[in-house]
């Protein structure tokens, strides 16, 4: 999302507020289905209610012309509460789709900082948010999979600590062509780039 902020500078969020819209499209995608469907059954129950009134004065179940215009200004009255009802809703929902948008947006600045290689950063939520199993889980997976790497590279490693000692064995039995070709396998296999960070 784009703040208008100049690179490395981070947006001043209010402390009583905090940041509710952080996704952005999926907020208002949420909240505008919301008041869609909330506004056509109003709309239909305002309808019903006309057509009601309507009926009834046609009918000849209501009579008298004070009684027909208290109906039509009760309905007329439940219309605009309605549209009141609608628009604080609309808001409503564009502050609590945050407990499940903001922590879609810690899933995604979480997968980012693990695509660069950082395997030590946490999915964190807060105690309202959703998706708490699914952070839990997402947490126990990065765990493993450090120490799985961790493993490895304790192993390689090992591995390369074994074929130095093998380099002076070598040397020690008179075969210097083949401790330095081994030499230059060990200092390959130490200069990889290492680009995760695990601990």
């Amino acid at each position: 999302m784009e703040t208008g902020n100049p690179p490395g500078e981070r947006r001043r969020i209010s402390r009583f507020w905090g940041q509710k819209l952080v996704k952005l499209r999926f907020q208002f995608t949420y909240a505008v289905t919301i008041f869609v469907l909330l506004g056509a059954s109003t709309f239909i129950i305002w309808l019903f209610g006309t057509l009601a009134i309507n009926h009834m004065v046609d009918a000849g179940v209501v009579t008298g012309r004070q009684a027909v215009e208290n109906l039509r200004i009760l309905n007329r009255i439940i219309g605009q509460l309605s549209v009141f009802s609608l628009a604080l809703v609309f808001g409503l929902s564009l502050i609590f789709s945050h407990f499940i948008a903001g922590p879609i947006y810690r899933f995604e600045k979480t997968l980012e900082t693990v695509r660069d290689g950082d395997l030590t950063v946490v999915v964190r939520l807060r105690a309202r948010d959703e998706f708490k199993e699914l952070a839990d889980l997402f947490n126990q997976m990065l765990a493993s999979l450090r120490l799985r790497l961790q493993t490895e590279r304790d192993v390689v490693d090992a591995a390369l600590e074994k074929a130095g000692k093998l380099v002076d064995v070598l040397r020690q039995a008179g075969h210097a062509a083949e401790a330095g070709e081994l030499e230059r396998v060990i200092a390959a296999a130490r200069d990889l780039p290492v680009r995760l960070k695990l601990r």
